[in-house]
């Protein structure tokens, strides 16, 4: 990191004072990083969450006009860089990206806080109080439940991959 840093600076040309207003942050990045679920395994942080992938009837109904409206913009013409629909089609993927987020971090709140299910964000909210969520719930409690860093797995692990586990 310090590398990047005077790199960045010698690159930028930058006066010293002026790069730590711009860009030193100074703020805890480990206990951020703990609270928002990373676990840290041989230096490196993953987030077990993100290993169980909400299916696409439960993202699609976080932002239910955003299939419509990816559909009106690549259904007129193919995207290209130079395209004044960059942007838009951008964003859209950018939407699509959080949705899952989106249900990703409310089923964890489920699971680890059970006394905030009843919050008016999640009780107002037509996908949190679906039969399809509560799987969701419980496919991602187990998940949780078993987390194991993906930088200490065995091969023994690997045994549905016979590509891999043949070795």
């Amino acid at each position: 990191m310090e590398d990047d840093d005077n790199l960045r600076r010698t690159l930028g040309n930058w006066d010293p004072k002026q790069n730590e207003k711009a860009y030193s942050n100074k703020l805890p990045l480990k206990p951020i990083r703990q609270k928002a679920g990373f676990r840290e395994a041989e230096g490196l942080h993953y987030n077990s969450r993100v290993a169980v992938i909400p299916p696409t009837s439960l993202t699609d109904k976080v932002f239910p006009c955003l299939r419509d409206s990816f559909q009106a913009f690549t259904g007129l013409s193919e995207i290209s860089p130079e395209d004044d629909k960059v942007t838009a089609t951008r964003f859209l993927h950018f939407m699509k990206v959080l949705s899952e987020v989106v249900i990703q971090d409310a089923t964890v709140i489920f699971v680890e806080h059970p006394n905030r299910i009843h919050h008016p964000l999640f009780s107002s909210v037509e996908v949190f109080q679906s039969n399809e969520f509560q799987s969701y719930v419980e496919l991602m409690r187990a998940s949780l439940t078993h987390a194991t860093s993906p930088y200490n797995a065995s091969l023994d692990s690997w045994t549905e991959c016979p590509a891999v586990y043949s070795y």
